[in-house]
């Protein structure tokens, strides 16, 4: 994790995850979380943009995948939540796929920050 103290409270525990620049298209990242009950839900992704990020993508096991997003901004924003498309989800282990697209042109890196996941039951 990356120590967020410096720049502020706006992160959970004071920091976050960080998957460390220099990537290539396509490159991918695999987080797996545990949901405790099945059922409906939104998953909710709380991400900071700063000066050297990069556009990605998200896929929740095998459901579609999101639009690419560029997480870019010329300063570091507290995290703000990105939502994917509610899904049924079984008890048990579940996985996240991140998918790097590209760097923005003003961008000086290709990281990504996430501060945490949440989800949410869906209505």
């Amino acid at each position: 994790p990356q120590n967020m103290t410096r720049y502020g409270n706006h992160w959970s525990g004071a920091s976050q995850l960080v998957w460390w620049g220099g990537l290539q298209k396509n490159d991918q990242l695999v987080l797996e979380f545990p949901v405790k009950k099945a059922g409906s839900y939104e998953l909710q992704l709380y991400l900071s943009s700063a000066h050297d990020y990069g556009t990605f993508s998200f896929q929740l096991d095998d459901e579609p995948a999101s639009e690419a997003i560029d997480i870019y901004d010329p300063r570091l924003q507290k995290p703000a939540p990105f939502k994917l498309k509610a899904a049924k989800l079984t008890q048990g282990a579940h996985r996240l796929k991140i998918k790097y697209h590209r760097k923005n042109p003003k961008s000086t890196n290709s990281l990504i920050g996430i501060d945490y996941l949440m989800l949410k039951t869906g209505d």
